[in-house]
């Protein structure tokens, strides 16, 4: 998901070089693009910290439960 959105974001970075006027229209209009790839790169990066929280929690329960094997 993260290639895909990075693919995204240089394919609009490369339309912005034209000029950004018409990208401020349609953030008036609620119909831009770049606004849907802030928007997906921040779910992208909520469901890290989803992960990493889970990751996190589960290796600290391991460890508690080595420590008390002991």
């Amino acid at each position: 998901m993260a290639k895909a959105l990075l693919k995204d974001c240089e394919r609009q970075e490369a339309r912005l070089k034209g000029g950004i006027s018409a990208e401020y229209d349609k953030m008036k209009t609620g119909y831009s693009e770049v606004h849907g790839l802030l928007v997906e790169a921040d779910r992208i990066a909520e469901d890290a910290l989803q992960a990493l929280e889970y990751t996190s929690k589960n290796s600290l329960a391991h460890a508690r439960y080595l420590q008390l094997d002991r």
